[in-house]
């Protein structure tokens, strides 16, 4: 068995791919050990869990400001050496895993903002009359695809693109223009603000104590939403 101070130890290495620091504290494990999960939030998360969501974080390195693009590359690099060492030390796991967004959203402590499965279009609006938000050329499955997005239902959210959702349809609401592109793309620039510099190595991400991490979570939802953004992007009509 792993304690949680060794784990949180791991964690921090992987957070900040750091394959020296990760290979410093697994010669003390033996070969073969389950996938340990960290606990936080009130939920346990896998450690790979981490290693994957820096992959989703930073797939597009292209796009970071030039000062930063090789930054983040060797991130990316270090990243693959750290998704061998955890495949040649730990058993019981896979990098093809699904992350269970949705129930870190809904948790008790719910460190991924989600609307509730059940909501209406009303309530994730804030509307009484739903009429009004085709004002401005929106349709039913654009609608649909919003309210997915603000569910975290990713799936859901790659059907009704391939039924011809638009993730850049204007959705008329209260006197304002609400689009599902721009939605997920402020979540994730909101996010990218606390890791980035992490990720780019200019800074150390902390893995903090029960409630107080600010790492893992943050990079967790981070992976989320620029997996969701690249989904989208790759709809888009231009």
């Amino acid at each position: 068995m792993i304690f949680q101070d060794k784990i949180r130890i791991i964690a921090y290495a992987l957070l900040n791919t750091n394959p020296a620091k990760l290979r410093q504290v697994l010669a003390t494990i033996p070969d073969g050990e389950p996938m340990p999960a960290l606990y936080t939030w009130d939920v346990y998360i896998p450690l790979h869990f981490i290693t994957m969501s820096v992959e989703r974080a930073i797939h597009r390195p292209e796009e970071w400001q030039s000062g930063y693009v090789e930054k983040v590359r060797e991130t990316l690099k270090l990243n693959d050496e750290i998704k061998h060492i955890l495949t040649d030390k730990f058993s019981n796991f896979s990098f093809y895993d699904e992350i269970p967004y949705i129930d870190y959203g809904q948790s008790g402590a719910g460190f991924i903002y989600s609307d509730e499965i059940e909501d209406s279009i009303e309530d994730v609006f804030w509307v009484k009359d739903k009429t009004q938000l085709t004002k401005l050329g929106a349709n039913q499955l654009d609608i649909d695809l919003y309210v997915a997005a603000c569910k975290l239902q990713v799936g859901e959210m790659e059907r009704l693109l391939k039924l011809g959702a638009n993730p850049k349809a204007k959705i008329y609401n209260d006197g304002e223009e609400w689009e599902t592109l721009d939605r997920v793309a402020t979540e994730a620039a909101f996010l990218g603000t606390q890791i980035n510099s992490a990720l780019a190595h200019e800074a150390a991400a902390s893995v903090g104590i029960d409630d107080d991490d600010g790492g893992v979570t943050t990079l967790i939802s981070l992976g989320l939403y620029e997996m969701m953004y690249a989904m989208l992007k790759k709809y888009c009509n231009n």
